[in-house]
């Protein structure tokens, strides 16, 4: 069985864990910033780039609860 963000987000819906929204569309914000943090940190060499990205992206799904 293959495992992946939407997935995720659509039985977080489910549960009532998060509000319903368009979970394509977020799981393509999540995997796009992921990896977009990803590179920015390896072309500074900082580290801290690579959480700073990620500590937002939290605080974005978290407002979807």
């Amino acid at each position: 069985m293959e495992i992946n963000s939407k997935a995720i987000l659509n039985k977080a819906i489910e549960v009532g864990k998060m509000k319903a929204c368009d979970t394509t569309k977020l799981a393509l914000l999540i995997t796009s910033t992921i990896e977009s943090a990803i590179l920015s940190a390896k072309a500074t060499g900082n580290a801290q780039d690579y959480v700073d990205v990620i500590e937002e992206l939290i605080e974005h799904i978290e407002r979807k609860r």
